[in-house]
């Protein structure tokens, strides 16, 4: 065979072999499993009404799109989410969408770990005309350098709970005689309280009022106050704290004598939300939203007596403060920067953040899609007034260095007895530190 001859020979070998391999390994389009199919990685924090209903919406998106599989994990509640995203993400091998809260996005957006979303999966040509089709301001919270990075999963904010079967037991009437203030007035928490609490000796056996051990719940629950008065825990610049103001020491004064001046608190420090409530130990919580009074239908059944036993009214103000609701808080959904799936991702959200009634009606979430307010769900919805009022109290900053910061002050307070100005003037350092070093300004964009 000349030299000629042993190239084109050579050549048809390899067209050959080519072809060959071509039919037996078919074109593969990434994930795991069949050829063709794609395998998306879904994680998000952990709750007893929504998880079984996304698992159900994500089994009915598998049955329509076959060649999708997605594999939903729930790592724990949103602090142990948010650890362990913080790590997979550094690594390079996060899932391929979660879903956390605001407070978690400045960092991540800043380090170019999420996706923007894909326009072209929502029908949209800009980001303006996609947050058309939300209710207003709703995704602001999910923004950065003029890109949106999330679709909200929910909004929420905090409401007043109280047991209506404590109030009467106590005298009081529980449509007509419920708090309105903080701690002024005849019908504050602190004048009902010394009537709702119980009390063995010295020792509480039942709160009138209780209070969150999570830091992020405190935060939120404090800067509600602080604004009220008129103040906030970040001044103008972004740069540093004013939460050692007269509104801040005012603030926490009130928590401070709840527990130490009029006895109608007995904190633990446990990480509970609204402890006590759900098992008729505490008479008022101010840390539920809709999605709490969906928990107490499902799962106290003592407490909520067929919704009878429960009553929810708007967040408590002071007498001469500002009529301002408690913050905004909300969850949304992400596609990491780091996924192979990207479109296939965004595509899930799209399904996901499509079904607000199922939401409200079995977990209480108010997904903020437009025309969810439009809904029957809506409508008949328990105490939806309340709400759709309450909803536009402006969000709270919520990184987690400055929830342990308010909880450090907190805590020293209600658990120390340090006095309220000490305590702030104590942790506004550590504040200030934190945000001189941030490389990005801190937001709060509701």
């Amino acid at each position: 065979m000349d030299t000629r001859q042993r190239r084109k020979w050579i050549v048809g070998m390899i067209v050959f072999l080519t072809l060959l391999v071509g039919l037996t390994f078919p074109a593969y389009s990434g994930g795991q499993g069949e050829p063709g199919e794609v395998t998306l990685t879904y994680w998000v924090y952990s709750d007893p009404n929504t998880n079984p209903l996304e698992e159900e919406l994500i089994g009915k998106y598998m049955a329509e799109n076959p060649n999708i599989k997605v594999e939903m994990s729930v790592p724990g509640t949103t602090p142990d989410l948010n650890q362990k995203l913080l790590i997979s993400l550094a690594g390079d091998a996060p899932p391929d969408t979660f879903n956390t809260y605001h407070g978690f996005f400045p960092q991540i957006a800043y380090r170019n770990q999420v996706d923007p979303i894909d326009l072209g999966v929502f029908g949209a040509t800009s980001y303006a005309k996609l947050e058309e089709g939300w209710m207003p301001g709703s995704m602001r919270g999910w923004k950065w350098e003029d890109k949106l990075y999330g679709v909200p999963s929910s909004l929420s904010t905090y409401g007043m709970f109280i047991n209506a079967a404590h109030f009467r037991e106590a005298g009081l009437d529980p449509d007509q005689d419920f708090p309105r203030t903080w701690d002024e007035g005849e019908y504050s928490i602190a004048q009902l309280g010394q009537k709702l609490v119980k009390t063995d000796g010295k020792n509480i056996t039942r709160q009138a009022f209780g209070m969150s051990g999570y830091a992020v719940v405190l935060n939120i629950v404090f800067q509600g106050l602080i604004r009220q008065l008129g103040g906030s825990i970040i001044g103008q610049d972004g740069r540093s704290s004013t939460i050692n103001s007269t509104a801040g020491v005012r603030a926490l004064t009130t928590y401070y004598d709840f527990v130490h001046t009029y006895g109608i608190s007995a904190p633990t420090g446990e990480k509970l939300q609204n402890p006590g409530f759900d098992t008729g130990d505490t008479s008022i919580v101010v840390e539920g939203g809709p999605w709490f009074y969906t928990h107490l239908r499902e799962n106290s059944p003592g407490v909520f007596q067929d919704g009878e036993g429960v009553r929810i009214y708007p967040y408590p103000r002071y007498q001469d403060g500002e009529d301002v609701p408690c913050p905004n808080y909300g969850y949304a959904y992400h596609v990491a920067a780091a996924s192979e799936h990207q479109k296939e991702a965004w595509a899930l959200i799209d399904y996901l953040s499509s079904f607000p009634e199922l939401h409200l009606e079995r977990a209480g979430q108010i997904q903020t899609r437009k025309g969810w307010e439009n809904t029957q769900a809506a409508k008949d919805f328990p105490y939806f007034d309340v709400w759709i009022k309450e909803l536009g109290g402006g969000t709270a900053y919520m990184e987690d260095p400055l929830n342990e910061a308010v909880y450090k002050a907190i805590s020293l307070s209600i658990f120390d007895k340090v006095a309220p100005k000490e305590a702030l003037d104590r942790v506004k350092p550590e504040i200030d530190n934190y945000l001189k070093e941030l490389p990005y300004k801190t937001q709060a964009a509701f």
